[in-house]
């Protein structure tokens, strides 16, 4: 599944993706780009000759593919598995210990970036209520609201909200992001990169590169004070090499998911889960599912700046263990409007999901081969990052051949699963049921004639490749019942625990303020009968992933569609000006927009 995440957060001394070659390179990674981009599609067209063909005259070759697209959907199903029951514990504990704590001697600014497009001034206002309510929010939080000039009256949404929240932060502004700009496709990627351009020149010029880290959040998510916390004290811990840290939470969808269909409700909990199986606590690399770009180039000891080459960086991604708390897609209330709805946000996830594969492969084997550089492989700087030590190449290597897997089962190898095992099941004798072995024996008749038999090393695979296929059953209840742990810790335990130590010590305000659109009913145990929509969902998404696949081959380009959000209902807002308290009425119900 392509998951989309609506959190990322960076130092703002992370150097620029762009080196001093990166115009040189420009054209051969445009075109490099262009073609890996219809490579999910392509293979996706050749699976389907491959199944047909492939078992009769190269049966090695079928019961390879065959096993190996089985065995990796069971491993990242069982990874997902201890993701799940992994963030619950670290959840938990890392909780306890920050609030334990008094904050960090130093100060690390935190700007946060909230792009948004046609969103509801509630929705906004909401969020910044709740980041305002945090304890370090007037000391260290500056806020972006990264607007778009194609928003009509955007500049004076804006406007209204900075009058609303003239002193809870240490600052708080606003960017436009202008509309039609050339080589750039619209979206929220492109204003979140507008944005942080721009508030990369205010921390420049104040000086506080190496001591700020930038987060980027959608104008639903909500963050709580150990977020930053967290952040903070990573950032301090190891300040030689904080400036290459990205850092990652997982989403949960906690605030609004008791008032929509079952469907929906899982189609958001099966993409939690699949971010999720990168965060056991002891896996080797943690893939972002959306890859940030930061603008500010390091500090140089002259007072200058640099932007050093991306094939002699690498990049740290951590692990936050604190969710990011997010609304379910709402549609008219209805269930064909909400899942319509749903469907629309994850055709856009599951379309720049598989653009991703071909920005990470034309970024990384430029790096590894040396292209950017016009150097032997061998000479490439990507395999000694730290001068010619074969310990640091070897370690930048695994990490490329995690990147390079993750990449190839995110966006090629989970519909090739489904479509090897479907079509197996019709053209291989002994792959499907008994009703279907005249439709199987027919195909592999007409291709091998009557006297054909099947290859041993394809008809003894089955024996052993079902029991490997079960195992997917006990797993999904381990990833259920590990996942409604996690729910009630995030949505309900975590408030607990803090409201009690808060009553207990005398301290106020340790997570922040909960959103006014917040579950006040815990999930009960015949909400389990939710996880049955599972197959469907799964399959759904497969069958988006596919289409999108083909629909790359000719273009990368979609309508950009924002699904609504709940709004909180309020009669009017307080708004504090220079002249006086004036009261705003608002009532607004939720919409979607189209781009």
């Amino acid at each position: 599944m392509a998951t989309r995440s609506r959190v990322s957060s960076f130092s703002a001394a992370t150097p620029s993706l762009r080196g001093k070659e990166g115009a040189e390179t420009d054209s051969y990674g445009a075109v490099l780009q262009g073609l890996l981009q219809r490579v999910p599609g392509l293979t996706l067209v050749l699976a389907v000759p491959f199944v047909l063909f492939v078992p009769s005259y190269s049966p090695g070759l079928f019961s390879f593919y065959y096993a190996f697209l089985n065995v990796v959907l069971v491993l990242t199903v069982a990874r997902a598995t201890a993701g799940v029951w992994s963030a619950w514990r670290v959840s938990r504990v890392n909780l306890m210990d920050l609030v334990s704590k008094s904050g960090p001697s130093e100060t690390v600014f935190h700007w946060i970036i909230i792009p948004n497009y046609k969103e509801e001034l509630e929705t906004l206002r909401d969020t910044l209520e709740a980041l305002a309510s945090q304890p370090a929010a007037k000391l260290t939080y500056k806020i972006c609201l990264a607007m778009e000039e194609g928003e009509v009256d955007s500049d004076k949404k804006a406007a209204t909200l900075i009058r609303e929240f003239p002193n809870s932060f240490a600052h708080i502004h606003f960017t436009i992001h202008p509309k039609n700009l050339p080589n750039e496709q619209r979206g929220k990627s492109s204003n979140v990169s507008w944005a942080a351009t721009q508030i990369g020149t205010l921390i420049q010029a104040t000086n506080t590169t190496t001591n700020t880290i930038i987060t980027i959040q959608d104008t639903d998510t909500h963050l709580t004070a150990d977020y930053f916390a967290t952040l903070t004290n990573t950032h301090l811990a190891s300040p030689e090499t904080s400036h290459l840290n990205f850092y990652t939470p997982y989403n949960i969808f906690d605030r609004n998911s008791n008032t929509i269909p079952a469907i929906v409700r899982i189609m958001d909990i099966y993409w939690t889960v699949a971010q999720l199986s990168f965060f056991p606590s002891n896996y080797p690399t943690c893939v972002p599912s959306q890859p940030t770009q930061s603008p500010s180039p390091s500090p140089t000891a002259s007072g200058g700046t640099s932007t050093p080459s991306p094939k002699t960086t690498t990049f740290q991604f951590q692990r936050v263990y604190s969710p990011a708390s997010q609304c379910n897609i709402v549609g008219k209330g209805t269930f064909a409007t909400d899942f319509k709805a749903k469907r629309v946000q994850l055709k856009r996830h599951h379309w720049g999901g598989l653009l991703e594969f071909s920005y990470v492969f034309s970024e990384v084997l430029p790096r590894v081969v040396g292209a950017s550089a016009g150097t032997p492989v061998l000479e490439a700087e990507f395999l000694y990052p730290n001068g010619r030590r074969w310990g640091d190449a070897i370690q930048a290597w695994i990490k490329m051949w995690f990147t390079v897997y993750h990449t190839l089962e995110n966006a090629i190898w989970p519909v090739h699963a489904f479509l090897v095992n479907i079509l197996a099941v019709f053209v291989v004798p002994g792959y499907g049921p008994a009703f279907l072995g005249p439709v199987a024996w027919g195909w592999w008749k007409l291709l091998n004639g009557e006297t054909g038999v099947v290859a041993p090393v394809v008809s003894g695979l089955t024996t052993w490749i079902v029991y490997v296929q079960l195992l997917v059953v006990p797993i999904i209840a381990l990833t259920a019942i590990g996942y409604e742990g996690l729910y009630t810790w995030c949505s309900f335990g975590r408030w607990e625990y803090v409201k009690g130590l808060e009553l207990e010590t005398g301290r106020v305000g340790l997570l922040g303020k909960r959103s006014a659109i917040s579950n006040e009913e815990r999930r009960r145990w015949v909400d389990m009968f939710d996880w049955l929509w599972l197959p469907v969902v799964v399959l759904y998404s497969v069958c988006q992933i596919a289409w999108s696949s083909l629909m790359q081959i000719g273009s990368s380009r979609l309508d950009y569609v924002v699904a609504a959000k709940p709004v909180r209902k309020v009669e009017n807002v307080t708004v504090v000006t220079s002249e006086g308290i004036e009261m705003v009425d608002r009532k607004e119900e939720p919409r979607s927009s189209t781009a």
